[in-house]
């Protein structure tokens, strides 16, 4: 292991010559005095550490897909945590607009997670720093992705097991409702997202597609495609509501027991061509979708699965799937 670079320490400086106009800059100023930036809390009742970059070892990179990922390890606390890595938008060749619409991307997600740091199936969030044109988002070190866990019992030719799954629908059903607590739709469900440790704890994680809510809608269009339901696709500006990540669960369910998302072309490939992957979205066949996916397991999962992909106008929202005997089964099993 090796610290993450020898270079001298210095303050984050952001250029603001780079930005063609004052509202970037204003905004970013504004950012760093309401987020408690460059702070270290690992638990409500410890020390608050202040950030110095030599004291995080770098010990592995978890992942490097749309954003770097570090397992890393804080040397005074002894504390090993999972670090984002986001480059801060200041980008001379952009708009401001553009500049100041992916900082408030930023702003928000952190905002989110803070928002939700104590809730116990959120991944927790331990603080925020800045460095050298990135920002770095510290948070709960976790063992594997449900992704992961799906294809570990894919290869090995095994079926998922049942009271794994119904443990899974528990934590993440739990984990929006605390969302919808604080008016915040998290529009990313799907295996990446959730996150499981040894010790049996399963979380979700991501908050950077999520939106705070305003009378239950959010209207942007991003996440990933093939966990959209079929709404989203109605108009440019379909709005969204927490039925959406009601959708994605029940793609997700699917997904972590086939290995894939439920929709083929002709060559039985998940599509790349965004009109069909929508037209298979729209027309998905929920109860033989899910007879198929969900052979040999009880009938109540596969009813709940159902309702997960009902049409919109059908769909049951949070309190109602928790209602269900098959969910208070689940809790108390």
């Amino acid at each position: 292991m090796s610290s993450i670079n020898n270079r001298t320490k210095r303050g984050f400086n952001l250029n603001f010559n780079q930005v063609p106009g004052p509202s970037t800059s204003e905004y970013y100023e504004k950012f760093l005095n309401d987020l408690h930036v460059n702070k270290l809390i690992f638990s409500d009742d410890g020390p608050e550490y202040p950030f110095n970059i030599n004291d995080l070892v770098e010990i592995e990179t978890i992942a490097t897909t749309r954003h770097v990922i570090k397992r890393m390890k804080h040397k005074p606390s002894k504390k090993e945590m999972a670090v984002k890595f986001v480059h801060i938008p200041h980008n001379r060749h952009s708009t401001d607009d553009e500049n100041l619409r992916k900082l408030k991307h930023l702003v928000r997600e952190i905002q989110i997670f803070r928002e939700l740091r104590n809730e116990p199936n959120i991944v927790r969030f331990y603080g925020f720093c800045l460095y050298e044109g990135q920002a770095l988002i510290c948070m709960e070190l976790m063992d594997l992705s449900l992704k992961e866990l799906s294809l570990k019992f894919i290869e090995s030719g095994q079926k998922f097991p049942e009271d794994l799954l119904c443990c899974i629908i528990v934590a993440v059903l739990k984990s929006l409702v605390a969302c919808k607590s604080k008016n915040i739709i998290h529009r990313d469900v799907r295996p990446d997202n959730i996150l499981l440790s040894r010790d049996g704890a399963i979380k979700l994680c991501d908050f950077g597609e999520s939106r705070i809510l305003h009378d239950s809608l959010a209207s942007t269009f991003e996440g990933a495609l093939s966990y959209w339901p079929p709404e989203r696709f109605e108009h440019e500006k379909a709005k969204l509501d927490i039925l959406a990540d009601i959708w994605s669960l029940g793609i997700t369910l699917i997904e972590i027991v086939t290995g894939s998302v439920p929709y083929r072309d002709r060559k039985g490939n998940v599509p790349n061509n965004i009109i069909l992957l929508q037209n298979l979205i729209v027309n998905l066949d929920t109860n033989k979708t899910v007879e198929e996916a969900m052979e040999g397991y009880t009938e109540g999962i596969k009813d709940f699965m159902k309702s997960c992909l009902k049409k919109v106008e059908e769909r049951p929202k949070y309190l109602d799937l928790m209602a269900t005997q098959f969910y208070k089964f689940s809790v108390v099993s």
